[in-house]
């Protein structure tokens, strides 16, 4: 079985970007809901995964919560990303979905089109939103 949904929610990651798309930490994402619920309720509900590449993808998890540098961080987001090419746990479906926003026509520095999605900077928030401006 395997979900139908947006998939991960931006590809831009950096070795200190969390990797809780690839890990099932949450029981909110559709691949591994009752996997995701045994993590968050420590183990008072849901299952915990009994096949081993997800299982390496929580010690991975908590080799990447434990790295002390960038290095090998990296190292455990590409070995989670290595088993999720080896593994297809989620197929992403809904790519670059237009989003409408409503924009001042005196604010300036909005770019025309652009990434909309929570992670990283929360919606609008990886365009330096710091850096839009009014004019008179």
């Amino acid at each position: 079985m395997m979900p139908v949904w947006y998939g991960w929610n931006n590809g831009i990651p950096t070795p200190s970007s969390p990797p809780d798309d690839l890990v099932p930490v949450d029981q909110a994402n559709f691949s591994w809901p009752m996997w995701g619920q045994h993590w968050q309720t420590k183990g008072g509900a849901g299952e915990p995964p009994q096949i081993e590449p997800v299982q390496r993808l929580l010690e991975l998890y908590h080799k990447w919560q434990a790295s002390p540098d960038d290095e090998s961080q990296a190292a455990a987001w590409n070995e989670m990303l290595d088993i999720h090419a080896d593994q297809i746990f989620a197929i992403g479906l809904v790519s670059a979905a237009p989003q409408p926003i409503i924009v001042s026509n005196r604010l300036r520095n909005v770019p025309k089109q652009a990434i909309y999605a929570w992670e990283p900077g929360a919606h609008l928030g990886v365009h330096r939103v710091d850096e839009f401006f009014f004019v008179e």
